[in-house]
């Protein structure tokens, strides 16, 4: 009940010695254009699946999450500066279960394994609306 961004934040606290920063500007919308309940709980639990992938599997010492909202989408990224997936690995239960869930909604996960070292996780789920102008989530 304190709102997505909130509840992204309190996962993190759960995660430590992980250092989490959410960037998520211009939620101050939401009352007024909020996003579908489905979105907003997959938005949630994707994005704490990549944070727990990267804290327990990647060595992760911090992680960004960034989310805006523009052109009929929600998009969020989970950037880390762990380890990096390894070369040919296969998708595990987690990794399977986010690109479901995204694809339920009509929506893609993509994991890119950094060469400089990390991994970004991003999440692109449809929400509706004409907001091709907005910038931010919400």
């Amino acid at each position: 009940d304190r709102g997505l961004v909130a509840a992204i934040e309190d996962v993190g606290v759960s995660l430590a010695p992980l250092r989490l920063v959410v960037e998520a500007d211009g939620l101050g919308d939401l009352a007024e254009r909020p996003l579908p309940a489905a979105v907003e709980v997959a938005v949630f639990r994707i994005t704490v699946e990549a944070l727990r992938n990267a804290a327990r599997h990647a060595s992760a010492s911090s992680c960004t999450v960034t989310m805006r909202r523009d052109s009929g989408r929600c998009v969020v990224e989970v950037s880390d500066d762990g380890d990096g997936m390894p070369e040919g690995a296969h998708a595990g239960v987690g990794v399977t279960s986010m690109r479901e869930r995204a694809a339920e909604l009509g929506g893609v996960v993509t994991i890119e394994s950094l060469v400089s070292g990390g991994t970004v996780v991003t999440l692109e789920l449809p929400v509706g609306g004409g907001d091709a102008d907005e910038s931010a989530l919400g």
